[in-house]
């Protein structure tokens, strides 16, 4: 039996990285490129990190470069779950298509 993949619409892409934004903003989270040769320090970097990596991944979108935007919108994820900000139903939820799949 083969079934259809439904993958996210560049719009819910977009409503998630604006709700990201918005969660980094709201803790007082700045963007900030960490040094990719540099070991993290601690939780503030990581955040700071994912609040620069969020506009880098609208501009990819409007490139078409979706594969790049997964993988990173991937590694937010991985940091937010593992720093305790949010939970696993929560991500999963953020993932589901505008069709209910995902």
């Amino acid at each position: 039996m083969r079934t259809e993949r439904i993958t996210m619409t560049d719009e819910k892409i977009l409503e998630v990285i604006s709700k990201y934004q918005d969660q980094l903003a709201k803790m007082g989270i700045e963007p900030w490129e960490y040094p990719h040769i540099e070991p993290i320090r601690d939780e503030a970097d990581v955040f700071e990190h994912c609040a620069a990596m969020l506009p880098k991944m609208r501009q990819f979108l409007l490139e078409g470069r979706r594969e790049k935007v997964f993988r990173w919108l991937g590694f937010i994820q991985g940091c937010f779950w593992s720093l305790g900000i949010v939970d696993m139903e929560s991500l999963k939820n953020d993932n589901r298509s505008d069709e209910g799949e995902g």
